[in-house]
């Protein structure tokens, strides 16, 4: 929803029909979490964990690169910039930044290519991805329109335009 005031109508119907493509995997998903934490059936779990992060996470990358393009090309703004004027918006940023990391950090986790470092299966990292995201979409981007506004009008008024 932050995004939908800088996307094309079609862009939006594209953004919005993936999410609904997407819900079949998460129903699978359901069942899953349930055999794999019930000890019914570890394999199903197992087989469909490392696709959890393109059904889970595509839209929380386009919507980081989005939000740093809308401050460049709408907003004038560079991010050290953005930052100085606005410390809400770097602690934000960080925290979109790092839950890519964990995004990343986890999709290597599960396919295998760190299973000398954590298990397969459950690890923390999708956690700590999480918990980033959830600083970002519940504390910090409410008003996030708002305060981009604020900082415009601040610009424009410091160039005297």
């Amino acid at each position: 929803m932050k995004n939908r005031p800088f996307m094309s109508r079609e862009l939006s119907l594209f953004y919005i029909g993936t999410i609904v493509l997407a819900q079949p995997y998460w129903a699978t998903e359901i069942y899953a979490n349930f055999d794999y934490f019930n000890n019914i059936n570890l394999t199903v779990y197992e087989k469909i964990r490392p696709w959890e992060a393109m059904f889970r996470d595509p839209w929380r990358i386009y919507t980081t690169c989005n939000l740093f393009w809308v401050v460049k090309k709408h907003y004038n703004f560079g991010i050290t910039r953005l930052v100085h004027e606005c410390p809400r918006f770097g602690l934000m940023l960080g925290s979109m930044c790092l839950s890519i990391v964990f995004i990343v950090a986890d999709v290597l986790s599960v396919t295998g290519a760190l299973s000398a470092a954590m298990p397969l299966g459950i690890n923390p990292c999708w956690k700590l991805c999480s918990m980033f995201k959830c600083l970002c979409d519940t504390i910090i981007l409410d008003d996030f329109r708002i305060a981009l506004d604020k900082l415009r009008a601040r610009w424009i008024v410091r160039q005297g335009i």
